[in-house]
């Protein structure tokens, strides 16, 4: 799993005893990311390491780098808790805190402050904040912490991502110079491509854009573009052979173009708008079919180890298409569109992979429902999209009986039938733990947590593949929540101070 996130290294003669007693919390955050035979008692883990954090954070105070990198390590595999604790935000607020409390990440200005100023710092952040940054797995922590906060920046588009100054460049050059791990060569390049990334999250927002805009959008999409061309241009031939930054590259490409895809207050800031802005809808349509190929590439038997990265990126790309194929503008074929794309028939190879991959897992997995339950939601996907391309509403009715007519035909699961209509699961009513009914075209979501009902935003049939709330990721999981039970989870309280020889 250490493949996928390069920004925590364990040393090779580190022991597992070693690891325990000097960083007991990253320890942890890797224990419960790599239990991944079985799904409850991982989940149960993560409510037991949550408690832990908040009680050495804000109860004792504490500040380290081990707490800094524990929930690094966390959030690269977080995915696996969305469905029962939505806490991507929070976590990733607390390692810039810890960032900022350590002293990680400081400006050119903060190094000139007075003792006066110094002291200041020390109120407001604790007595590491006027700490130096000296060394590599500092550097890797702070590098780390920015480049999750422009992933989750570019998956969810809500979060600010930390901002990038000389002082991460100062870190990746000192990283690439001093060669001390093989891996650090592709962090520096995976940090230099969210650069760029930051820097489209920051120029090409359709919140920026209004009448009063004086530049063309396509001028920035322009220059951005000639950007992710050197930098492509700049790749190494050893980091070019590892996947990995590829689906970064065209994750960060489907990110620049699909601006195309919103309604600005006035076309012409496309410039030369339908030509200009037909080039960048079919940019976002070739990027996002290279990451699709780049996906349906990656073996099977490690999709169980795939990281919250890879799910997000994928997560977006499939929103990005799914527009495509319905996007009405001037000029946009939209059939030759549908039929380039093939949006079912990606969601559905899509699907099969990770059917497959439960029976091929690196390790075992017969306790871990996971990648059948993502596979029978690209199911879904599949469905909800030619409903809309056809121009009906796809109400929970409809996939009411999708799903009713795939429990009677044996679909699901793997090996099983691949016949649309057989294989498209839909939202069932939920047992105790979720309630729902249709009310005025939108869906009720009622959830129980810790045993006290948590009501959820309603969502209209219109919006719900618009945005990746906590609501539609309820609505998503319907059907399926027994699986995903807080409760249920809650009710085994692991201590991991018993761990003791077993993970010696």
């Amino acid at each position: 799993m250490a493949k996928y996130f390069p920004f925590v290294v364990i040393p090779p003669d580190v022991t597992v005893t070693t690891l325990r007693d000097t960083k007991p919390f990253l320890f942890k955050a890797i224990v419960v990311v790599a239990s991944v035979q079985d799904l409850a008692r991982q989940r149960a883990m993560g409510f037991a390491l949550m408690s832990e954090l908040t009680t050495k954070l804000f109860i004792q105070g504490q500040r380290s780098v081990d707490l800094l990198q524990g929930i690094l390590v966390w959030l690269a595999w977080y995915h696996v808790h969305f469905f029962v604790n939505p806490q991507t935000t929070n976590l990733l607020q607390l390692a810039v805190g810890l960032v900022i409390d350590l002293g990680l990440k400081r400006t050119a200005r903060a190094y000139r402050q007075e003792r006066l100023e110094n002291a200041i710092a020390r109120s407001a952040h604790g007595e590491h904040a006027n700490s130096e940054l000296r060394t590599s797995e500092q550097r890797r922590a702070l590098l780390g912490c920015f480049y999750l906060t422009t992933i989750v920046s570019q998956w969810a588009k809500r979060f600010d991502s930390l901002r990038y100054n000389a002082q991460l460049s100062d870190a990746c050059r000192n990283l690439e110079e001093a060669q001390e791990y093989p891996s650090d060569r592709f962090l520096v390049y995976l940090v230099r491509l969210q650069n760029i990334v930051q820097r489209i999250e920051r120029k090409v927002s359709v919140n920026d854009f209004t009448a009063d805009t004086m530049i063309p959008l396509a001028m920035f999409v322009n220059a951005l573009h000639s950007e992710l061309k050197d930098f492509k241009n700049s790749i190494p031939a050893d980091v070019a052979e590892n996947s990995m930054i590829w689906m970064h590259y065209y994750s960060a490409e489907v990110y620049l173009y699909e601006i195309s895809l919103s309604p600005l207050p006035n076309t012409a800031q496309y410039g030369d708008f339908t030509y200009r802005r037909l080039e960048m809808l079919n940019s976002c349509m070739q990027a996002a079919k290279s990451f699709m190929r780049l996906c349906h590439e990656f073996p099977t038997a490690s999709y169980i180890n795939m990281s919250f990265m890879q799910f997000s990126q994928l997560t977006s790309t499939i929103i990005a298409l799914s527009k495509l194929t319905r996007l009405e503008c001037p000029g946009w074929d939209r059939e030759y569109a549908q039929a380039f794309i093939d949006f079912g028939g990606l969601m559905l190879k899509t699907a099969v992979l990770y059917e497959e991959a439960r029976a091929v897992a690196e390790v075992p997995v017969a306790d871990n429902p996971i990648l059948t339950f993502f596979a029978r939601k690209l199911r879904f996907i599949k469905a909800w999209n030619d409903a809309k391309m056809k121009g009906s509403d796809p109400g929970p009715e409809q996939f009411e009986n999708q799903r009713s007519s795939e429990d009677k035909g044996g679909g699901g699961g793997s090996g099983g039938a691949t016949d649309d209509s057989a294989r498209a699961p839909g939202m069932t009513q939920a047992p105790e733990a979720a309630a729902k009914e249709p009310l005025n075209g939108r869906l009720h979501v009622n959830v129980t947590m810790g045993g006290e009902p948590m009501q959820l935003e309603d969502i209209s049939q219109e919006s719900i593949f618009d945005q990746l709330d906590p609501s539609f990721w309820h609505e998503w999981a319907a059907g399926d929540l027994t699986m995903w039970d807080a409760d249920s989870l809650q009710q085994t309280c692991y201590n991991f101070d018993g761990m003791g020889g077993s993970y010696s």
